[in-house]
């Protein structure tokens, strides 16, 4: 059983602020994640509390995407698990304005360009580093709040992957036309001298529904061996370590070619973008399945 239970009243923003907000609702996913974090007092976390007087009493407060009440008299796989904020109903006006303005901006930059679609493979792991109050970040949108993947790790996942096939000649040569050789990859790319012919913009989803953005587990089973020296053993209580995921959410990459460049550098460069997103993922965890793109 998961039931929503985020409220204003369990932040650990100003008292006037939370009063403020009570009045309506927090409709930006990132302000809602990062900025209004419910806390919780783990003895009831199903229970609205304050938490200026939480943190008087001195009482044990965490933020948690997930918080667990367990029932009496029930078994541990019986217990109910309480979802925070990752239920979210996100703006589809936002997400089309974001869209129509790359549009504008890749017709306005680019003599010719590709609009690429593709989707998650299965889930998908974007700025999990990113500084957070969970410890586990996301990549969201600085103004709108929804999760989308910056040109930047577009464009360095393709990089990656035609650097790797410069170094692997026998992999290189299985490409035929769309080989990688060193004046296409520095026509593309860039060196310390001259600019890279290709722009990389945002991928945005083309939609994304109130269950595209799920939480995810890593279990940790040994935390006192690792963080005492204690036996790996058995008898250790596991720590489960919450992140958030996307989850079969469909992406349109854009890439463009400069006014002044070959165009035959378009095709090849869209080759190896979808190269690297099936074969190498992007995000985080792709060694373990996240990330890819079919």
């Amino acid at each position: 059983m998961m039931n929503n239970l985020f409220n204003i009243k369990n932040t650990a923003l100003p008292k006037d602020v939370r009063l403020l907000l009570n009045l309506g609702q927090v409709d930006n996913f990132s302000l809602k994640l990062f900025k209004c974090a419910n806390f919780f007092n783990k003895d009831k976390p199903e229970d609205s509390v304050d938490i200026s007087t939480l943190i008087e009493s001195k009482k044990v407060i965490k933020p948690a995407f997930y918080v667990k009440k367990y029932k009496t008299g029930k078994k541990f796989d019986e217990q109910e698990w309480y979802l925070n904020v990752t239920i979210h109903d996100f703006n589809t006006d936002d997400l089309k304005y974001c869209q129509f303005q790359t549009k504008l901006s890749v017709e306005g930059l680019c003599s010719k360009h590709e609009a690429i679609p593709l989707t998650t493979d299965w889930r998908l792991a974007i700025g999990i580093g990113n500084a957070s109050v969970f410890e586990n970040g996301i990549t969201l949108h600085h103004i709108y709040g929804f999760p989308y993947l910056p040109a930047s790790s577009i464009k360095g996942i393709t990089n990656h992957y035609a650097h790797d096939m410069l170094k692997d000649e026998n992999e290189n040569e299985k490409l035929g036309g769309n080989k990688v050789t060193k004046k296409d990859y520095n026509d593309i790319f860039g060196t310390e001298k001259n600019e890279g012919k290709i722009i990389f913009f945002d991928a945005y989803p083309q939609e994304l529904a109130n269950n595209s953005v799920q939480p995810d587990i890593m279990n940790n089973h040994y935390q006192d061996y690792y963080t005492e020296g204690k036996a790996p053993a058995d008898w250790l209580s596991p720590n489960p370590v919450l992140f958030l995921t996307l989850k079969d959410v469909a992406f349109t990459f854009y890439i463009g070619i400069k006014k002044d460049a070959d165009a035959q550098l378009l095709e090849k460069t869209k080759s190896w973008l979808e190269s690297a997103l099936k074969e190498k993922g992007i995000g985080a965890k792709t060694a373990v399945g996240y990330g890819y793109i079919k």
